[in-house]
């Protein structure tokens, strides 16, 4: 499979017809906690606390673009990530639907937010479960801790 190739991709975001977002989502572990990210007011769920991740770019591959994007927003590098699951995200009232790859992984390097995050913290399973999370975030969350104690 050929990736990166995007003069052969110009005309791909020229459809007549909507289509499902390609997005991924990384879960960062430290010392049995987990890294949530609070958008920035400006974006869809501003102001919520968040898996860190986005949208998959064009020639990119689901592994690259989630150690991509946790880099851009938490300063972050995933250690050996390891694909957990994915998840359908149909939200009508921001009139969105993605697939989202989910991944997860030991952190390494320093923090470091960027635009997109207003804060991020380290969250224990206990403390996330009174937190008011984007998306469906709360769901992949609760499956993680099912099969990841």
């Amino acid at each position: 499979m050929e990736y990166n190739n995007l003069e052969k991709h110009k005309d791909f975001n020229k459809r007549k017809y909507p289509t499902v977002k390609a997005t991924v989502a990384g879960i960062l572990l430290k010392n049995g906690k987990i890294l949530l990210t609070e958008r920035a007011l400006d974006l869809k769920e501003g102001g919520k606390w968040c898996i860190p991740g986005g949208h998959i770019d064009i020639g990119e591959t689901a592994l690259q673009s989630v150690k991509r994007e946790l880099k851009e927003e938490t300063g972050l590098k995933m250690k050996n990530p390891k694909f957990f699951n994915y998840y359908d995200e149909y939200v009508p009232r921001l009139k969105t639907h993605a697939v989202v790859l989910v991944f997860y992984s030991s952190p390494s390097g320093k923090e470091k937010s960027n635009h997109e995050v207003v804060n991020q913290k380290w969250f224990s399973k206990k403390e996330i479960k009174n937190l008011k999370l984007a998306f469906y975030h709360k769901n992949i969350l609760n499956d993680f801790f099912k099969i990841k104690k």
